[in-house]
């Protein structure tokens, strides 16, 4: 896995920053997008800020938020939990 940097081609020349991983289709080499972690100034702001977003998802799926807001999150919040290991190995890469 890996995250890339992408910039804007507007105005405001925001970057934006992917996490993705490489793997091989009929012996080509592709990339797949595992989760886009938005627009921050620098990739270590864009780990931070995503793993701020899943730790109120955990509150969420813990049942510390009320029920009705839990089961409208349901799948939202397990395809968020593998980002989440995702985001931490990427983390811990950059010794965050």
């Amino acid at each position: 896995m890996w995250i890339r940097k992408r910039i804007s081609q507007t105005k405001r020349q925001t970057p934006s920053y992917q996490l993705l991983e490489s793997y091989r289709d009929d012996g080509k080499t592709k990339h797949r997008v595992i989760c886009n972690l938005g627009k921050w100034p620098t990739i270590e702001d864009a780990i931070k800020g995503e793993a701020e977003q899943l730790a109120v998802l955990e509150q969420l799926f813990t049942g510390e938020l009320p029920a009705q807001i839990r089961a409208d999150q349901e799948a939202k919040i397990e395809k968020l939990k593998e980002v989440q290991r995702s985001v931490r190995k990427a983390a811990t890469f950059l010794d965050l």
